[in-house]
Parts: structure tokens; sequence; C-alpha cells
């Protein structure tokens, strides 16, 4: 049973006009006081051991300079890999690093989830217009690939999505 003992960070909400995700990753990485930003849209969810592994993952990367995240895989509620195959990771190692711009190499240009360093992201705004609440986050994660960082990407699942048939990512 979980009590509020249990809990090893802390949630700070905040609530602001809809702007679009570009404007609430902005605001996030503005208002953040950790280490790691992982973000989870309001209609999906993680699995019970998502948190666990995560922190793994980091305490694997934390101190190497070039890869600014961590990652894994997102599936539909039945646990099926949202592409259909699992991405492409080194069998010995249990993952790869690799950039955003060689995501198609590995299978991970599936929908995967990510932990980004705060500290680095803060130097990759998002980009946001006037009347316009969208901007695809290519446009930074290549940006962030471009200036030399990794993620190193592992094919567990540890979020789940169903996606809406008239949602962004349907019609992107």
């Amino acid at each position: 049973k979980w009590s509020q003992e249990d809990n090893k960070f802390n949630i700070r909400y905040f609530k602001v006009e809809n702007g679009g995700k570009p404007r609430a990753i902005n605001r996030a990485l503005e208002l953040a006081e950790g280490k790691y930003l992982f973000m989870i849209d309001s209609d999906d969810y993680i699995t019970k051991d998502a948190v666990l592994k995560i922190e793994e993952w980091i305490s694997e990367i934390d101190d190497i300079d070039d890869i600014i995240g961590v990652g894994g895989a997102r599936a539909f509620p039945n646990m099926e890999y949202i592409k259909g195959i699992e991405p492409s990771i080194d069998k010995n190692l249990g993952y790869i690093d690799a950039t955003n711009l060689e995501r198609p190499k590995y299978n991970l240009d599936a929908d995967m989830c990510e932990a980004y360093k705060i500290s680095i992201m803060k130097h990759f705004k998002f980009e946001v217009w006037e009347g316009e609440n969208f901007s695809p986050e290519e446009i930074v994660l290549n940006e962030i690939a471009l200036n030399g960082y990794k993620i190193r990407w592992h094919k567990d699942i540890i979020y789940i999505c169903d996606y809406l048939e008239d949602g962004l990512t349907k019609g992107n």
C-alpha cells in the first residue's frame, strides 16, 4: 500500500491557459527545479514500473555530457508497439545511443518517450507563433541532434497511448 512517506519527489501543478504543447514545454522548463523533464500527455499514462526504469536509466547517463536523456517505447493499451515492431537496440548492452536524426535507422521513428536533462533542454526552446498552438517537436529534437546530443534508447514499453481519430498525431 502506498503512503505519502513513500513519495520520493514533489509534484507541483500549474494551471495555465491552453496555448499548445510547445508553450507548455517551454513553461515547464522555466519552472522545473529537478534535473530531468518527462512529458505525459493528458490522455495517456505510464506503466507501473516506468518511474523505476527511468531512474535506473538516468543513473547510467547522468554524467555523460553528450547524452541529453533516456528513452523508452510507447505502446497501445494492448501493449503492442506503436510501429508494430520493437526498436533495434544493442542486445548485449540493452540500449542504443543515437541522435534524433538516427531514429529511423534503429526503428525508433515510432513513438518513443524521453526524459531530458533540463540543464541542456533549457538551451533549446520550442518555437511558438502568434495564433498557433502546434509546433512539430522534431524542430527542436533535430536541432539538439545537430548539436551532437544523443539519447540512450531502450525497447522497454513504459508509456501507453491510444491515438484519437481527430488528434494531432493522426493528422500530422
